[in-house]
């Protein structure tokens, strides 16, 4: 009996179609998928071929203009990293001139303002330096 019922499952199995329906949906393999958008580009008018020509070539354009963008935004922000890494620490700054520690706290070693600001370096969040209020002055970079 299970051997008839094996026999019959392989008949049923083999007579499915190339396409399966499964809840009113055609299910397609990749390959079969192509060709089928392909026949129909083939098929479809010229201007319609022209139009997604164009299409495409534009989304292909846009795809590569970004890839430059980025490459571009991660060299200058290298550039940036690599020109917070040239001012000094605040110990750094503090043995190169030892006149700008005083009982308040570091002052700018051109004004002696004691008036200072943290602020953001290259656009970078993370990378901060110190800089004089009065003078405009950079003075030395936070640790990250």
């Amino acid at each position: 009996m299970a051997s008839t019922a094996l026999a019959d499952w392989e008949k049923v199995d083999a007579a499915k179609p190339a396409v399966e329906v499964v809840s009113s949906q055609a299910t397609y393999n990749s390959t079969s998928l192509f060709f089928d958008v392909w026949r129909l580009y083939m098929h479809a008018p010229l201007w319609v071929q022209v139009t997604i020509l164009v299409f495409i070539l534009a989304l292909l354009g846009v795809i590569l203009s970004d890839m430059v963008e980025r490459k571009r935004n991660k060299t200058r922000l290298m550039q940036a990293y690599e020109n917070w890494l040239t001012w000094p620490t605040m110990e750094e700054y503090i043995k190169r001139y030892p006149e700008t520690r005083t009982k308040r706290g570091v002052v700018c070693k051109n004004c002696s303002s004691g008036y200072i600001r943290n602020t953001s370096f290259g656009g970078l969040a993370l990378q901060r330096v110190v800089a004089c209020k009065s003078c405009n002055e950079t003075m030395y970079r936070l640790p990250v």
